[in-house]
């Protein structure tokens, strides 16, 4: 492919792509927290899992992106390529937002004053003003 050829841009997309999937660190090396506020070992194991799951699919269909712009790929107009291209990296975009909720629940619960988790200060009457409430 050549330097000015469309599908050219489009793997070099492609290739930044799974460089920045290649980024993305597991749990337990980015998120630090007091071993009171860690997650159960099952569910930091489920999360990881389906991290995981969702990272090898990426590259499967990145790699697949990048074989069918080299074969079939050529064949059709620059609009096409460009299509298909904004929807893997639609898809890229949301596996990376899934991966940044679990990643703020994390840190929530890690925050000893602002996680989720009992209130502290608000005393007895506040908690019975509540429950009053409900």
């Amino acid at each position: 492919m050549a330097p000015l050829d469309p599908a050219w841009f489009l793997e070099q997309e492609a290739r930044a792509l799974l460089t920045r999937l290649d980024r993305v660190k597991p749990f337990v090396l980015q998120e630090s927290m007091v071993p009171a506020a860690a997650l159960l070992p099952d569910a930091q194991v489920g999360i990881e899992r389906a991290m995981l799951t969702g990272r090898r699919q990426l590259r499967s269909a990145v790699g697949e992106f990048i074989s069918w712009l080299g074969g079939p790929g050529r064949q059709v107009p620059a609009s096409e390529a460009q299509r298909r291209f904004a929807l893997l990296r639609m898809t890229f975009n949301a596996h990376l937002s899934e991966l940044e909720v679990f990643s703020g629940v994390i840190t929530q619960r890690s925050e000893s004053e602002l996680g989720v988790g009992p209130r502290r200060g608000r005393g007895r009457r506040a908690h019975h003003a509540r429950r009053r409430v409900l």
